[in-house]
């Protein structure tokens, strides 16, 4: 199964902890996926498994992401 996602920050970056500026950032990530479901005893159990590869990065930071 392929997977995916698309961040992207609608407003600049405010509070006190903004002390770089008004940042936008966005992303977009794809990589494979794994899940299934099974039973172990009586209790339904579900399993997913991710593996995201980031790029296109604006004012964020480049990274791999298994979760």
């Amino acid at each position: 199964m392929l997977n995916g996602y698309h961040y992207q920050q609608l407003s600049g970056d405010s509070g006190s902890g903004a002390t770089l500026g008004d940042f936008k950032g966005r992303v977009t990530a794809i990589g494979p996926g794994l899940s299934g479901s099974f039973q172990a005893g009586p209790v339904p159990v579900a399993v997913s498994l991710r593996y995201f590869r980031e790029f296109m990065c604006i004012t964020v930071s480049k990274a791999t992401v298994a979760g």
